[in-house]
């Protein structure tokens, strides 16, 4: 008979760990573009399977997290239009040429390089925060990103019932309108 999978309760920890990376995110997001960058509403829970991303594409910011000689993984989803638009403003676009950009899902060869870079910011944000909450036991690193359709999870590598720690948010990206945000970190220490 095969063991049964069991998901830990969602703890006051785990919502620290997600606001507490949903703002650095934020902070460092904010630098770079040089435009407000806002994550709220953040709501967590755990869940033995990767989340999905509903209604539009989004782009998957994969991460790495080294603990104890092995690597696991996880990522911060973006709306395609909002992950655009940090993108183009990185790459010093004016207003009206980002919301232009926001409009198209076919995306040139310098909006994927700063597509890659935003990543790299987004793993060091994560690094330290997993450095404020797990010492030096935890390093993160980015592994690249991917588009992914509507209504499906994104590849990166999972056991099947692992146990993840799943958090969502609004964000809002200058002035452009609010959308959903999908954090998914590997359960460290559960």
């Amino acid at each position: 008979m095969a063991a049964v999978e069991t998901v830990h309760p969602f703890t006051d920890e785990d919502q620290r760990v997600l606001e507490d990376v949903f703002q650095r995110v934020a902070v460092d997001l904010a630098m770079i573009a040089d435009r407000e960058v806002v994550f709220d509403e953040i709501s967590g829970r755990r869940q033995d399977r990767k989340e999905v991303g509903p209604e539009l594409i989004h782009i998957a910011f994969n991460l790495g997290f080294h603990v104890e000689g092995q690597v696991l993984h996880g990522c911060l989803m973006l709306p395609l239009p909002d992950a655009i638009a940090l993108a183009r403003f990185l790459l010093m676009d004016d207003e009206d040429q980002v919301r232009a950009w926001r409009e198209t899902i076919d995306l040139d060869l310098p909006t994927k390089d700063a597509l890659l870079e935003i990543g790299n910011f987004i793993a060091g944000s994560l690094d330290s925060a997993a450095r404020g909450h797990w010492g030096g036991a935890v390093r993160v690193s980015s592994e690249g990103c991917q588009g992914v359709k509507a209504n499906l999870a994104p590849a990166f590598a999972y056991q099947p019932g692992a146990e993840l720690v799943i958090g969502e948010a609004r964000v809002k990206v200058h002035t452009f309108p609010t959308r959903r945000a999908i954090l998914m970190l590997p359960a460290i220490g559960a």
